[in-house]
């Protein structure tokens, strides 16, 4: 532990420092509601169809995104009373941009990824080769993340 003069001051490292550092180290999102920091939206588009997206941060691997996106069509399939869902259509939001580093960017430029997957599927209690299990999926994508 660092060892420092004034007792309060180690206090001070314990009691605030360690929490920022433990707060930093899980900043890739998490499978929530979208808000500033990326997660999950659906919106019902009728007829069993379902736009899915799920956004992730600069720390949100794309592999990550897709398998919440995932996650999310199944979820909303078996809340619908759906066995099975099939992705109609699928794209890659994801944003890449540069940050100027240093100064009015004199120290260079940092490439950032935002990954983003959404898709349209289509709710069915029928099986075909293209459907998805929903409560595989859930089942899986939980255990695969610890959820």
């Amino acid at each position: 532990m660092v060892s420092f003069r004034r007792p309060w001051l180690s206090r001070l490292v314990v009691v605030v420092f360690l929490p920022v550092i433990a707060a930093l180290a899980g900043c890739s999102t998490g499978y929530v509601p979208a808000g500033y920091q990326g997660g999950y939206s659906d919106a019902a588009l009728g007829g069993g169809m379902h736009r899915i997206a799920f956004s992730g941060n600069a720390y949100t691997s794309s592999a990550y995104v897709n398998d919440m996106a995932l996650l999310r069509a199944a979820e909303v399939a078996a809340r619908e009373g759906y066995s099975y869902f099939t992705i109609v259509q699928s794209s890659d939001g994801s944003r890449v941009y540069g940050v100027p580093d240093g100064p009015y960017g004199s120290g260079g430029t940092t490439i950032i990824s935002k990954p983003r997957s959404q898709m349209i599927i289509k709710t069915s209690n029928t099986n075909s080769d293209a459907s998805f299990e929903a409560r595989s999926v859930i089942s899986q994508t939980r255990a695969r993340y610890g959820m």
